[in-house]
């Protein structure tokens, strides 16, 4: 378990160094978006966050539903950035709340 932890630890810190490479600047915040968006797509694929068992297929089928929707928000023109932020979070919190009344009834 610690070996994996440091393994996931320098894989991570190297990452950032080569993206700090490729990049101009970089701020502490740049990626923040990244963060809810990997936790977003593992809930729509179904995985509880109150203590589950998960899968990959479910994953990437919860990574297809979020691509789907974040690029379909975008294809609309005349939705704003913060109307597309609000529309991605209304479904993530309905997806939130049925795998939570789903985790309840297990």
């Amino acid at each position: 378990m610690i070996a994996c932890l440091a393994g996931c630890a320098v894989t991570a810190g190297l990452g950032g160094l080569v993206n700090a490479g490729r990049m101009t600047n970089v701020t502490l915040d740049q990626n923040k978006d990244l963060l809810l968006s990997s936790v977003a797509c593992v809930v729509l694929g179904g995985t509880s966050l109150f203590g589950g068992v998960g899968s990959m297929g479910k994953t990437v089928i919860g990574v297809l539903t979020f691509t789907v929707l974040s690029v379909g928000l975008i294809q609309i023109n005349w939705i704003d950035d913060l109307a597309r932020q609000l529309l991605t979070g209304i479904v993530l919190l309905v997806a939130l709340v049925i795998n939570g009344v789903l985790a309840k009834g297990k």
